[in-house]
């Protein structure tokens, strides 16, 4: 993956899935704000999950395994 991008909380990366390009965003936990990024990056995947339009990327998957956080869009 080709890391395309840094936020607050988060690394954006250019993935390839099934052959179609995506963007991975990775969370970043910094030990003192552990829960507040935490709570922040679900409400986002909750936010955008229920979202269907043509000017919003699509979401496309999560997965929060351990202290990985992972959310995938177009």
């Amino acid at each position: 993956m080709k890391k395309v991008g840094e936020g607050g909380f988060g690394e954006v990366f250019l993935g390839l899935w099934n052959g179609k390009k995506v963007a991975v965003k990775i969370l970043t936990i910094k030990h003192t704000k552990y829960k507040d990024n935490m709570d922040k990056f679900i409400n986002e995947i909750n936010i955008i999950s229920n979202l269907r339009h043509p000017n919003i990327v699509l979401y496309m998957g999560a997965s929060i395994y351990r202290d990985n956080y992972y959310m995938i869009t177009e």
